[in-house]
């Protein structure tokens, strides 16, 4: 089963612009306990599906201000997407971020799940304050891209840090796929 979680709402399909979340949010595990599901737990969006037609499904002018932590898949602003996902003049400020025994978690993204350079992400004009901890694949913006996701004009101001022993670990991007 699947598991999304967010501050504003879990599951996306859609566009979405100037909303906000400010309370602290809390994924929790999904059933079958670790790796029988799979969780996303963001600070406004759990789960941002994919563009319909080759458009993409759009988040913007948008913020969460609160805490968040889960197991896999978590973020700042939105614990995961998959392709033609854009966000864009966007934020996290929240004071954490994390997932102690899990992975893939940023101060915005946790992941971005790509297909290929042609169905790539975008994360435009948008930053994260938050310090972020994991176990693996941890970063101050974006903790693990499956596919090269487009970072431009953003930035992370926050301390990142794994607690295990090969955590990957960025202070913009945990870990970059091509």
């Amino acid at each position: 089963g699947r598991e999304d979680t967010g501050g504003f709402v879990g599951y996306l399909d859609a566009d979405l612009s100037g909303v906000y979340a400010t309370g602290d949010v809390t994924g929790s595990e999904s059933e079958g306990g670790s790796g029988g599901g799979v969780e996303n737990t963001g600070g406004l969006v759990g789960f941002i599906d994919t563009g319909a037609s080759g458009d993409y499904n759009v988040l913007e002018d948008s913020y969460a201000t609160g805490s968040v932590s889960g197991n896999h898949n978590v973020g700042g602003l939105v614990g995961s997407t998959m392709p033609y996902v854009d966000i864009r003049d966007s934020y996290a400020a929240g004071l954490t971020v994390t997932a102690p025994s899990g992975l893939y978690v940023g101060g915005l993204v946790g992941r971005s799940q790509g297909a290929s350079l042609a169905l790539q992400n975008k994360i435009h004009d948008s930053y994260s304050t938050a310090d972020v901890s994991a176990s693996g694949f941890v970063g101050g913006l974006l903790g693990h891209s499956a596919s090269a996701t487009d970072v431009a004009y953003s930035f992370a101001s926050g301390d990142v840090s794994s607690n295990a022993l090969n955590g990957v670990v960025g202070g913009l991007v945990g870990y970059m796929q091509s």
